[in-house]
């Protein structure tokens, strides 16, 4: 796939979201005529807009005709992120959507057909519905995490499906152990730190025919990280968990480096038992 593109597609509709935080990130208060006039939508539609991302958790205040921005953000940039990856994922992605808010990433690409999501990533800042395996909620604040799919769509082979239960899993510990990080994995597919959830997976997947009668598999990973702490989350959360910033200063949220799950091969059977050996030396024993 040499024709990457990179896309900022914001699907709720939400077009302004990122241009009004950044606006607000580097001038604090705004107003909010001059700023929906720049922008060239109707006020009623910006107030609305305003009125979602505090839904969301992002801590806005609305004074007379100016709006305010109470924390930091570290937001997501598609440009950023393109101008990280390595050829090798330029070549394999087909491209990146980034939207403010969305119900779930991983439904953005099932909602796609098999060929139209194969080899897209799909990020937000904040899910409404985010989900977990065995029907669980995934809870994340606004730009608080990293909340993204993968797209991916491989041949039948029944030899790596023990694989990719685990794949995605390891190669988050790996890179959080690259970058300092005492992690572990928690079969199938939960990454921990102090024995408290930093990162899940889900994957789901469909069985499609084509013409020829060859079967292939559309598979679409779901990855949750914790990146910096949420305020009252106990209260949401109903498990341990931590996340990154409470053990030291994460990278940006807008870091890409590793691309070992861009590729249709799985491997050779010496990269397998290679995978489960780094899969023996994380995984925690409970």
């Amino acid at each position: 796939m040499e024709n990457f593109t990179k896309t900022t597609t914001i699907n709720d509709p939400s077009p302004s979201d990122h241009e009004l935080l950044q606006q607000l990130l580097q001038h604090s208060p705004l107003n909010i005529a001059n700023f929906a006039e720049k922008t060239q939508q109707s006020l009623a539609h910006l107030r609305k807009r305003i009125q979602a991302l505090i839904s969301a958790g992002v801590k806005l205040e609305i004074a007379s005709d100016r709006v305010y921005l109470l924390q930091k953000l570290d937001l997501l940039d598609s440009e950023i992120i393109t101008s990280q990856l390595s050829q090798r994922l330029r070549k394999r992605l087909q491209k990146i959507q980034l939207s403010s808010i969305l119900p779930s990433t991983n439904q953005a690409l099932l909602d796609q057909s098999p060929q139209a999501r194969d080899r897209v990533v799909a990020l937000a800042e904040f899910q409404t519905g985010g989900r977990g395996r065995r029907g669980r909620s995934w809870q994340s604040g606004y730009a608080s995490g990293l909340c993204f799919s993968l797209g991916w769509q491989l041949p039948m082979r029944e030899d790596i499906f023990p694989l990719i239960s685990f794949l995605p899993a390891v190669t988050l510990a790996e890179m959080l152990t690259e970058l300092g990080y005492p992690v572990g994995v928690k079969w199938p597919n939960d990454v921990l730190i102090n024995g408290k959830k930093v990162s899940g997976v889900l994957i789901e997947s469909t069985v499609s025919t084509d013409q020829n009668n060859l079967q292939s598999m559309s598979l679409v990973f779901g990855i949750g990280l914790n990146v910096y702490a949420q305020e009252n989350a106990e209260t949401q959360i109903d498990q341990p968990w931590i996340a990154l910033d409470e053990i030291g200063s994460p990278p940006t949220r807008n870091r890409a480096r590793r691309d070992d799950l861009a590729t249709d091969d799985i491997g050779t059977r010496s990269d397998r038992r290679q995978r489960g050996k780094r899969l023996d030396q994380t995984m925690v024993k409970i």
